[in-house]
């Protein structure tokens, strides 16, 4: 998987799927979605740590096109290896913007085969 693009599943409670696609090279990673809930445009960049846990930044905007409405941090631990996907256990904190202080987590699965 590193050093490809991916695609996979945003899966908030109680919220629709979102599509999720984005690139691992090396330790790196970067992903956007569409909130389906607001039609927002969340892009997050990250890197692996040594045990596998991702962290890193992401930011909000009420379209590709516009500015940043919001920032925040996330972080996301490998939960299952089941072949042709990987699943992370999904934490994130909103630090700047209207909404700060909101945090969420969710499931992310993301296809190793793209």
């Amino acid at each position: 998987m590193y050093g490809s693009t991916f695609s996979g599943n945003f899966n908030a409670p109680a919220s629709p799927a979102a599509p999720v696609q984005g690139q691992i090279s090396g330790n790196q990673i970067t992903f956007s979605f569409n909130d389906p809930d607001g039609g927002r445009v969340i892009q997050a960049t990250g890197a692996a740590s040594a045990s596998g846990q991702y962290t890193g930044t992401f930011n909000v905007s009420m379209s590709a096109r516009q500015n940043i409405v919001a920032s925040g941090v996330w972080s996301a631990l490998p939960v299952a290896n089941p072949g042709a996907v990987f699943a992370f256990a999904l934490h994130s904190v909103i630090t700047q913007g209207p909404d700060k202080g909101t945090a969420f987590s969710a499931a992310v699965v993301v296809d190793k085969k793209h």
